[in-house]
């Protein structure tokens, strides 16, 4: 398969998903990307790790700090009542 080909297989994927998702309503999505933030931040040393081993650059300390710091950022895109909410959910590691 081609560079083109492959993109173009990508993309029509993409597409799918997009209109699978799109049939959510936002208390759903809502709860699905809490979810997700919520695994980011339960196995943020275990994603460092595996991140640091496939690009070779950084360091995996940093990339824990860096992935406990992202559930935050999608906090402040939902608002301050979803960040208070994902908040008591998540506790960072000593």
């Amino acid at each position: 398969m081609n560079d083109i080909v492959y993109v173009k297989s990508l993309v029509d994927k993409a597409r799918k998903a997009l209109a699978y998702f799109e049939s959510f309503d936002q208390k759903t999505v809502d709860a699905m990307i809490r979810d997700i933030a919520k695994f980011v931040f339960d196995n943020a040393a275990e994603l460092a790790e595996m991140a640091d081993k496939e690009t070779g650059m950084g360091s995996t300390e940093y990339k824990t700090k860096k992935t406990w710091g992202k559930p935050v950022s999608y906090g402040q895109a939902w608002g301050e009542e979803n960040l208070w909410a994902l908040s008591q959910t998540m506790k960072k590691p000593e």
